[in-house]
């Protein structure tokens, strides 16, 4: 299921690298936003639109920690760590 999800992982690494918002909708809710989707950190979703992006807990975390490092390079020791 992972490499089926590779080529998605590296279409949101793009979008990250042109933008970012950070949003919150009620207090205890955050979500970023880049592009079209938006990843709800609470609910650990990733969306698109309404649409829901099924990852894997593993991908997730890989595209949360990219997302809260946007704009700066992480090399594979850092990842791992943070994974």
């Amino acid at each position: 299921m992972l490499n089926n999800q590779v080529p998605l992982l590296e279409y949101l690494l793009k979008i990250l690298q042109r933008g970012l918002r950070i949003g919150m909708k009620t207090k205890a809710k955050l979500f970023y936003e880049f592009g079209a989707f938006r990843l709800d950190t609470t609910e650990r979703l990733l969306l698109r639109g309404q649409e829901q992006i099924p990852l894997t807990p593993k991908l997730f975390e890989t595209l949360f920690v990219f997302v809260q490092n946007a704009g700066h390079v992480l090399n594979k020791k850092e990842l791992m760590e943070k994974v």
